[in-house]
């Protein structure tokens, strides 16, 4: 049944997915300040879901330890590359985490 569930709005949702890249990418390509502003708008309104003050605060860290990362790196590449890594670490400690439940 949840699958039925799924499968049933798919076509739409990918093209609202699909158009919401193509304005974020726009945005990048064009005003890069404004790309920034719209991508900190946007990570707000998740970190604002937390349910306590002390996840908000956490997840506040965490997003300014990336900027400040992401900042240092020099490149398009670079930073590429870093967050792949970062992704792979979140991964392992996950993956860690889940092995000991």
């Amino acid at each position: 049944m949840g699958r039925i569930n799924w499968e049933e709005g798919r076509e739409e949702r990918e093209k609202e997915a699909l158009a919401f890249h193509q304005r974020l990418s726009t945005l990048y390509r064009e005003d890069r300040l404004a790309f920034e502003r719209e991508r900190r708008r946007l990570i707000d309104g998740i970190i604002s879901q937390a349910r306590t003050e002390e996840e908000k605060m956490n997840l506040r860290g965490l997003q300014e330890s990336i900027d400040r990362k992401m900042r240092g790196a020099g490149s398009g590449h670079n930073r590429l590359v870093l967050m792949k890594k970062l992704f792979w670490d979140q991964f392992d400690s996950f993956r860690e985490a889940l092995s000991k439940v």
